[in-house]
């Protein structure tokens, strides 16, 4: 694990060395468009209720009103399973989300951000859905989200980013609380 982070850490090193940092920094009026895959984890147990960590690759499209302040949506698609009451049934998760983004240090080639939004989760797995239709509850349920992350520019238009996003929501049936979620990912994102 050591050696794949190192061997990580230098390659990024080495394409900011390479790269010209100078003339990159977050500007006003411009697109974004990104890519990224990451884990999607599960925090806690909501009465029997247990997401386990899956794969979550996705992509996101944003507008930068200026270089402090953006909005983007991300559309991602989750294999984590559901673990009810101890047994573990095959689901996936389809998220929406529409965000506010504030730029910390937008005039530097590392910029560290704040995201606050809203999203939607659907459950699509066979148990999930027949679980929610016996019940006449909408499987897909709406979620703030929260978190932050880091954009480090490599180019003008081209940045490697990293996301940390947790997701709160309510399951929909009686007696049970609400479900948190954790979403780390790293992708890559073209300005325009």
């Amino acid at each position: 694990m050591r050696k794949k982070l190192f061997t990580l850490s230098t390659i990024i090193a080495l394409l900011l060395i390479v790269s010209n940092p100078l003339l990159a920094e977050m500007r006003g009026g411009t697109y974004e468009f990104g890519v990224y895959v990451g884990p999607f984890i599960g925090i806690g147990d909501t009465n029997g209720f247990e997401l386990n960590t899956g794969v979550l690759p996705g992509f996101r499209l944003g507008y930068n009103y200026t270089p402090y302040i953006g909005i983007e949506t991300s559309f991602g698609w989750s294999t984590a399973n559901m673990d009810i009451v101890g047994v573990e049934h095959e689901d996936q998760q389809f998220l929406f989300s529409a965000d506010l983004i504030l730029h910390l240090a937008p005039k530097h080639c590392l910029v560290p951000f704040l995201a606050v939004g809203v999203g939607l989760i659907d459950f699509r797995g066979d148990y999930m859905r027949d679980l929610y239709e016996s019940e006449d509850i909408s499987k897909t349920r709406v979620s703030p989200n929260w978190g932050g992350g880091v954009k480090i520019f490599l180019s003008k238009n081209l940045a490697i980013r990293t996301d940390v996003r947790f997701y709160n929501f309510g399951l929909g049936f009686e007696g049970l609380g609400r479900m948190t979620t954790l979403e780390v990912n790293s992708g890559l994102s073209y300005l325009y």
